[in-house]
This record gives C-alpha cells, sequence and structure tokens, in this order.
C-alpha cells in the first residue's frame, strides 16, 4: 500500500463515510469539523465581526450569521466563484480580497486588510501561510475572542488519529507554528476532530 492509502483501515473509512453523509445533508457548510460548525452556530451572532483567511462555503455561511465578515482569497478561481456566489444571494456585508499569497514573502496577504488590534470578534485560518496567519490573528482578536484553525492537528504537537498529524512530536511545523503554540499555550481552548482532519477554537485571553 503507498503511502497516500496508508491511513485507509476501517475507522478512517467509516469517518469519510459519516462525513460524506453530513455534506450531502448540509452542501453550504463550511469544510471545518461537524462539532465545530456545531460551535459557531450557537456562538456568532449578529453583532460579531469577523476575518477569513481562505473563502469559499464559508463565506456566505459566515455572512449569514454575522454583522460583517472580512475575507482574504489567493486563488483566482475561488474568489470568483465565491464573489459569484455572493452576488446571486445579495449578500453585502462582506469584503472579499483577493491577494497573491507568494508576493511580497506572504506579507501582503496576511495584512490584506487595515485592521486594528483588538477589534475582531472571530477569525477562521483556512487559507494559506496559516501559521502566519495565526500569529496575527492573535492581536487583531478582541479579548475572549474566538480563533479556528482547520487541520490544526498538522502544525501543532497532538495525539489526533487524523492523517497528517504530528501526534506527540515536540516540534510543531515551522518555527512561527512553535511560536503560536507557546504563545496560546494557556488560552483556552476546543479540540474537535471527525478522524478525517481536525479544527481547533481558541478564546483570547
Amino acid at each position: 500500500m503507498t503511502d497516500n492509502f496508508k491511513h485507509w483501515n476501517t475507522r478512517y473509512i467509516y469517518a469519510k463515510f459519516r462525513r460524506a453523509i453530513f455534506d450531502f445533508l448540509n452542501p453550504s457548510a463550511p469544510w471545518v469539523t461537524k462539532d465545530a460548525i456545531r460551535f459557531l452556530e450557537s456562538h456568532l451572532t449578529n453583532e460579531s465581526v469577523g476575518l477569513e483567511w481562505g473563502s469559499g462555503r464559508s463565506t456566505s455561511w459566515l455572512c449569514k450569521r454575522v454583522k460583517f465578515l472580512y475575507s482574504v482569497e489567493h486563488d483566482k478561481d475561488w474568489h470568483y466563484i465565491t464573489s459569484d456566489d455572493l452576488q446571486d444571494q445579495n449578500i453585502e456585508n462582506v469584503s472579499l480580497k483577493l491577494t497573491d499569497h507568494q508576493k511580497n514573502r506572504g506579507i501582503d496577504y496576511v495584512n490584506s486588510f487595515e485592521i486594528n488590534n483588538n477589534f475582531i470578534d472571530f477569525i477562521l485560518v483556512d487559507g494559506k501561510l496559516r501559521d502566519k496567519c495565526s500569529l496575527r490573528a492573535l492581536k487583531l482578536l478582541k479579548s475572549g475572542g474566538i480563533l479556528i484553525i482547520d487541520n490544526i492537528n498538522r502544525y501543532i504537537p497532538n495525539k489526533s488519529i487524523s492523517p497528517d498529524s504530528l501526534n506527540d512530536s515536540n516540534t510543531c511545523a515551522t518555527a512561527d507554528w512553535e511560536e503560536f503554540y507557546k504563545l496560546t499555550i494557556d488560552w483556552q481552548k476546543i479540540w474537535t476532530s471527525d478522524g478525517i482532519t481536525d479544527t481547533a477554537i481558541y478564546f483570547k485571553l
């Protein structure tokens, strides 16, 4: 069996089956874990201001639940698809920006929007340069603000059974993830997993 299929055991196949059913029944839901979606449904309000790196299904889903959303996308096709979807649904409480994540060493992408520190209620990191975006998110969030990071099992030490997890490694995926890990070690967090990937929810001190 090749490395691409080494995780295809009975447990993983069952998890994929459950996820496929959920996606079929919830075609507009964001591509994060089901538990993370339920959390957001119960915690976002029409007064919430948010930011996401990585647009797509999450964009319109979030906009329908919050006051305003800043959204950053690096891919031209996804930017077009998302823009078209927002226009079709007459969604206007969003600022969607296309930014090249490779330009200027990623600085332009991470800083796509000029936003004051301690201003944002929630941030979803699900795009490129997640380590650098997560570090910037720490400053942008209000005290008590929510940070959601998808595929977190790939970046910091954990005990997840999902594929590509770092598990109990003492080393984070990058130096920026190491800094993030240290800065948030005392933050309250909820770690969710569906056996395919993991989504972490952090609460800023």
